[in-house]
């Protein structure tokens, strides 16, 4: 094995995928226009892990045999093919349920109006779940909504 250096974020997204794949998920999609070195290994030897580029990515929106694919991956994608395309809101929306994203070059204020957190204390690795990206308030519960019995119209 070479000496590359692993980036810390590229190190715990492949944790969570190895985990992800552990813990029985159907497929994870890795969405990148070149696979890091230390990932190839993992890619080539599971089946679930499927890797897309970017361009074909956007071009047929098709993700593993055209399903939501229940957990993406995105790595190394420069803050422009995020914006100009709406590349994350696309996958956020429409691929997947929990996205996983290792980027450096994001401001962190547009990644928080999409929904997106940081991941644990990782540098440049941010995660979007869709059953927990919105922390239900306190108010939203039976003891504040609206009694009809109690409202008088005249009064």
């Amino acid at each position: 094995m070479s000496d590359t250096v692993v980036h810390p974020a590229v190190q715990r997204a492949m944790a969570e995928i190895e985990k992800s794949l552990n813990a029985g998920l159907s497929s994870v999609l890795l969405l990148c226009d070149t696979v890091p070195e230390v990932l190839q290994p993992m890619l080539d030897d599971s089946p679930l892990l499927h890797q897309q580029t970017f361009e074909s990515f956007l071009a047929g929106r098709a993700t593993v045999a055209n399903q939501r694919c229940p957990l993406i991956v995105i790595l190394d994608v420069d803050r422009e093919v995020l914006s100009y395309n709406g590349l994350l809101a696309i996958v956020r929306d429409c691929a997947s349920g929990s996205v996983l994203l290792c980027s450096e070059s994001i401001v962190l204020a547009e990644l928080l109006a999409l929904g997106f957190r940081r991941f644990d204390d990782t540098q440049g690795l941010y995660v979007f779940d869709l059953f927990d990206y919105k922390k239900r308030p306190d108010w939203f519960n039976a003891d504040h909504f609206a009694h009809p019995h109690r409202w008088d119209p005249l009064g």
